[in-house]
């Protein structure tokens, strides 16, 4: 293989057209930047391959949805493509079908630095100083299968939901697209990776999201650095506390939680707001008080009235209070109206697991769902029984 280092960055799943969404109540500034994460976020991916003066960008797909109206995104990558253009950078976009229906507005022309896959010109040469470096690719769902090159060659699939196909061995790096998460795998010695999406959408998409640098050397080896680009980072919290924590200290707990996560997004530049969504185990008084949605709420507006102007902000969503196994035992076998509520809901529970099975059962009556039933069963039995 003749081959010459180089460094690229890849890129995908922009999703321009899906904003953010799962999050409630934020105030004016908080919800204008929110809105505009996943802009904010794919222009981080741009300076990126400015800063790292990398020799060229390959964007896997999903970047448009060429169903949807709107010249925002369009113009928005136009401007983008021509600022690599200004540093010499040439853009490999696949998967980029709404030329063909029309989304692309008419009066503006391709930059001269764009290179796209097209049905029958599916190979495209890099070439640096007028010779060639790398041989890129783009790979159907049902692909012909690439000769050998003695060039470097960069296989592009846009549409790719699993890295569990077979590699072919013409292909040294498969850059795919069609997943939010990063994720990489090595087949045969070839890497098979996706960068995930620059900024993630709902909360289920926890942690850092960006792109990926890759660098080739001159023996083919391949590095990759990821670099986190989002601006709205969504985190999962999760602590127990003892019996006998007194409330002060269970709010303590929150404070220095969020404070301290609040110092170790500051070491990710591009980090303008952190959305928390909350787990916390335990028993006692204290667990009893934090199982009531007015607490719950009382204490997640006091948390964002404190963080909320921080930089960067933080916004703690939601918070799912699970009761300590034993103290739910030792309530599950008390002959009271608690007792017997606790054995009911257990009864529905397994009855919908056998019926539906784990995976498979009504999205009404999921895990967090039955959870916050049996909380809210709890503080009101509870509650009636120490009024009687």
């Amino acid at each position: 293989m003749d081959l010459r280092s180089f460094r690229f960055l890849h890129a995908a799943d922009f999703r321009l057209d899906v904003p953010c969404m799962g999050v409630r109540d934020l105030t004016p500034e908080l919800c204008r930047l929110f809105v505009n994460a996943r802009y904010a976020a794919a222009r981080h991916v741009f300076d990126t391959a400015i800063a790292h003066e990398v020799n060229f960008v390959v964007l896997a797909g999903g970047l448009l949805d060429p169903a949807l109206p709107g010249l925002r995104g369009p113009l928005f990558l136009i401007e983008q493509f021509e600022r690599l253009a200004q540093h010499g950078i040439k853009v490999y976009w696949a998967g980029a079908t709404f030329l063909s229906i029309g989304r692309w507005p008419r009066q503006a022309p391709l930059p001269s630095n764009l290179r796209l896959f097209a049905k029958g010109a599916a190979s495209q040469i890099h070439e640096r100083n007028s010779r060639p470096v790398a041989r890129l690719l783009l790979l159907d769902e049902d692909p012909v299968r690439p000769l050998s090159s003695k060039l470097f060659t960069i296989g592009i699939d846009p549409q790719c939901t699993t890295a569990t196909r077979d590699a072919e061995s013409a292909v040294d790096y498969w850059a795919l697209g069609g997943q939010s998460q990063r994720d990489t795998h090595t087949f045969d010695g070839n890497i098979v990776h996706f960068p995930g999406s620059p900024q993630g959408r709902i909360p289920e998409e926890v942690g850092p999201h960006g792109c990926s640098l890759v660098t080739v050397d001159g023996a083919g080896d391949v590095s990759i650095q990821p670099v986190a680009t989002d601006v709205v980072r969504w985190c999962q919290e999760a602590f127990r506390f003892c019996d006998h924590t007194p409330w002060t200290e269970v709010e303590q707990q929150f404070e220095e939680r969020v404070d301290r996560l609040r110092h170790e997004l500051t070491s990710t530049p591009t980090v303008e707001m952190a959305v928390i969504n909350w787990t916390v185990t335990g028993s006692g008084l204290s667990m009893q008080r934090l199982m009531q949605p007015e607490m719950q709420r009382q204490l997640m507006s006091k948390l964002n009235t404190r963080f909320q102007n921080r930089v960067p902000a933080i916004w703690n969503l939601d918070l799912d209070a699970v009761i300590d196994a034993r103290q739910l035992d030792d309530w599950q076998s008390e002959s009271t109206s608690l007792g017997a509520f606790l054995r009911e809901a257990a009864g529905m529970s397994e009855s919908l697991s056998q019926g539906h099975g784990a995976e498979n059962a009504p999205p009404f009556f999921n895990q967090p769902f039955r959870r916050k039933v049996t909380n809210e069963g709890i503080h009101q039995l509870r509650k009636a029984l120490l009024t009687n």
